[in-house]
């Protein structure tokens, strides 16, 4: 029997690093969300990823039913990826980290205009230009 959330609060959050942890996962996840690609196509979408940590990464997301390899008996052999209904269920989870990315991209940008301004730290009317993002306002001085 698993553990219930009150005695291991931290085991979801550990499991979705487990299955979705390292740097190119939910990269790959982001491509095949609204297609079916080819190796190849998932080569030229992330040209930094070396051929066998894509290989790597693509086997242990398939692992996890999270995505399906179809394999075409053909010359030259041909692989495409998709993701599975399993794996869609990911998509809102995607979306917002999506979501964040942008959010977080304008919060720094912010910062460095505030800090070109002369200050070092936002204000919490600051907040008001990056959506999604909670700016704690600051401490008073003592």
């Amino acid at each position: 029997m698993a553990a219930s959330p009150e005695t291991a609060p931290t085991q979801g959050v550990e499991t979705v690093l487990q299955v979705l942890g390292g740097k190119w996962k939910v990269l790959i996840l982001w491509h095949l969300l609204s297609t079916t690609l080819r190796y190849g196509a998932l080569r030229r979408l992330m040209p930094d990823i070396t051929e066998k940590m894509l290989i790597r990464q693509l086997r242990e997301l398939e692992r996890d039913g999270i995505i399906a390899r179809i394999s075409y008996p053909s010359v030259p052999p041909r692989v495409e990826y998709r993701m599975t209904t399993y794996g869609h269920s990911l998509s809102p989870i995607l979306d917002a980290l999506c979501h964040w990315g942008w959010c977080h991209l304008q919060h720094q940008q912010a910062g460095l205009r505030s800090e070109r301004a002369g200050g070092t730290n936002l204000r919490a009317s600051d907040s008001e230009s990056v959506p999604g993002v909670v700016v704690q306002s600051e401490m008073p001085n003592s």
